[in-house]
């Protein structure tokens, strides 16, 4: 059996792909988002001056679909001004249907 090593292809192809996946696409038209979420909120963290709030929760919305979310709020108390942070995950595209 003969292996075969094709390292010289893979290595500039990832690259290539990297570099197209780390410049963001423009949108032609931009159009509304519209969608519900839900979530639970839990307390990560709170100071005499701040509180920093973790939300895990689930939506769906159009041209999305399905998606889950993470979100982590720090609130300072005497400002009322808030830092955050979110990540949304779109649901996996289903493949074709075998019958």
């Amino acid at each position: 059996m003969k292996n075969i090593t094709r390292s010289n292809v893979c290595l500039p192809m990832a690259a290539l792909i990297l570099a197209a996946l780390g410049v963001p696409a423009a949108a032609q038209k931009q159009v509304p988002f519209k969608g519900a979420m839900q979530g639970h909120d839990t307390d990560i963290g709170s100071t005499n001056t701040t509180v920093t709030v973790l939300t895990v929760g689930t939506g769906i919305g159009n041209h999305l679909g399905q998606f889950s979310f993470t979100q982590t709020v720090t609130v300072e108390f005497s400002t009322g001004h808030d830092t955050a942070s979110a990540q949304w995950f779109a649901a996996k595209p289903r493949g074709p249907r075998s019958s």
